[in-house]
């Protein structure tokens, strides 16, 4: 029986907490024995869903997002009595911060194999140069004590090998995957979300994202596009479903442009990607991303998508009249693209032309990993 630990740095539900959900809760159901350790919130959403399916998991009181040598030198020492506790073969890091401190941490206890995932990769982020020098040398400093680096799309593993961050002949490419979704219709999507949000209106044209209140989602951008489209065309609504800290500056935007019968911050909602087909539109302006789960669910509810040309986005989504990529930052191609699609894909909609990767596809690729 293979035993491992799961690190990521926060337990608030995203990308990288689902990708250690899928991956902690199916070996758990084959016999392994699993651990997930995450820190910032006791209560987040990663917990609790764990907890629903038994398996162990540890709150990191020290282990923060935010830069701080005090904590991450606590953080450091968490992870290390953890390992040497627990005694795991394999620690399977997630995020940037987790991704250094617990490479430390996990080889002082001689952990046999220590394997890292990146979730796009933190130097693409707009970081002032200094900050950027100190992540660069954090994960080049990692790098030398990972086994395994596991990107999600091709752009990552590329950009891993140019920043040197580990050796080519330890990174491979896994792009995350998802099991079948049970969407609502349009209709019972609409209904549902009108009634929990009575501003909405059920017969107006929606335009939608779900997505973290980040900055490195270009949310800014789609609300940008949204004021000019609104201008327009008043039967226009965008919904934002997410919740993050850039909620106050969402917000102030709105107000001081008077958005708010129009745009609508819906905040965190479980399971959200079952509401998709309420959008007559998809946007995900990011400026950053490894590969987003939410493209690979709007791709397979089948409605039409305009996103950036970041990541692995465009290595999963082919363009056609339906689903189209744009630059980031560009909100003037963003609202023109969103209309172009919405006028071309008015009469017929398209199949993705490409298969969409599934999550049993990404966990036979990792247990490889982790048993050769």
């Amino acid at each position: 029986m293979k035993k491992i630990l799961f690190l990521v740095t926060q337990s608030v539900w995203g990308g990288a907490q689902r990708y250690v959900f899928d991956l902690a809760s199916h070996f758990a159901s084959r016999g392994w024995d699993v651990t997930v350790a995450a820190g910032e919130d006791p209560e987040g959403e990663l917990f609790a869903r764990l907890q629903d399916t038994g398996v162990h998991a540890v709150y990191l009181s020290r282990l923060k997002r935010p830069l701080s040598p005090l904590n991450d030198v606590a953080a450091i020492a968490e992870i290390y009595q953890l390992c040497r506790s627990i005694r795991p073969q394999i620690v399977h890091l997630n995020s940037s911060k987790s991704g250094f401190l617990g490479a430390l941490a996990a080889r002082f206890a001689r952990v046999p194999k220590i394997i890292y995932t990146v979730h796009g990769l933190v130097l693409k982020e707009p970081l002032a140069p200094i900050i950027k020098l100190i992540y660069w040398l954090a994960e080049w400093f990692a790098g030398k004590l990972r086994d395994v680096t596991i990107c999600v799309s091709e752009d990552d593993h590329r950009a891993a090998i140019r920043a040197h961050i580990a050796k080519p002949q330890n990174i491979v490419t896994i792009p995350i995957g998802i099991k079948e979704i049970s969407f609502l219709t349009r209709d019972e999507a609409r209904l549902h979300l009108s009634k929990k949000f009575p501003p909405l209106n059920a017969a107006a044209t929606w335009i939608g994202t779900i997505a973290g209140l980040y900055a490195t989602k270009g949310l800014d951008t789609l609300l940008e596009s949204a004021k000019t489209i609104i201008q327009k065309n008043p039967e226009f609504h965008f919904l934002i479903i997410g919740e993050g800290p850039e909620r106050n500056k969402l917000e102030q935007f709105i107000a001081a442009n008077h958005l708010q019968k129009n745009c609508h911050l819906l905040g965190h909602i479980p399971d959200a990607a079952v509401y998709l087909k309420a959008f007559d539109c998809f946007a995900l302006p990011s400026l950053k991303e490894g590969l987003p789960y939410t493209i690979l669910e709007a791709l397979a509810a089948h409605i039409p998508i305009v996103a950036t040309r970041v990541g692995g986005i465009p290595e999963v989504m082919e363009e056609n009249a339906m689903y189209r990529l744009i630059d980031p930052k560009d909100s003037f191609a963003l609202t023109e693209v969103i209309l172009s699609v919405l006028s071309a894909t008015s009469t017929v909609r398209e199949s993705p032309p490409k298969p969409i990767p599934t999550l049993q596809t990404m966990i036979a690729a990792t247990e490889r990993v982790y048993l050769n």
